[in-house]
């Protein structure tokens, strides 16, 4: 997993067209494990997707609003969802992917792998926000 990071690259801000980017950011470290995790095991019945559509369907929603806002893609050639492969990318640099997707387990429960999932995106690279 390795993506190339655009020059002037700056990071992303938590909320985006009055959507809460950093909550979208979660939903998809979560559902990108959660997927790994169930491939693997070859079992899609997990406790930690049992619960996943209700946060997939939220994903969705989100992206539709920003895409509708005409904020999900921004110039030159970036997207709401470059700058989480951006930071997700700048993270596993930093922590290991291996070490960030070991945190989660089969047996959570969605709403437990979705708190862990904030966790970690909470200590990514974002925009500082002024005050």
């Amino acid at each position: 997993m390795s993506i190339e990071i655009p020059a002037g690259w700056e990071p992303p801000k938590k909320i985006v067209g009055g959507e809460n980017n950093f909550e979208l950011c979660a939903i998809r470290l979560y559902d990108q494990v959660a997927v790994m995790l169930s491939t693997r095991s070859r079992n899609f019945d997990l406790p930690i997707v049992a619960e996943s559509d209700r946060y997939l369907r939220e994903k969705d929603r989100m992206i539709e609003s920003m895409k509708q806002k005409g904020v999900y893609f921004h110039e030159p050639d970036g997207s709401v969802f470059m700058d989480y492969k951006i930071m997700r990318e700048l993270a596993s640099k930093q922590d290991g992917w291996e070490n960030i997707e070991a945190q989660f387990k089969p047996e959570m429960s969605t709403d437990e792998a979705m708190q862990l999932a904030r966790s970690i995106v909470a200590n990514w690279n974002w925009e500082q926000e002024q005050s």
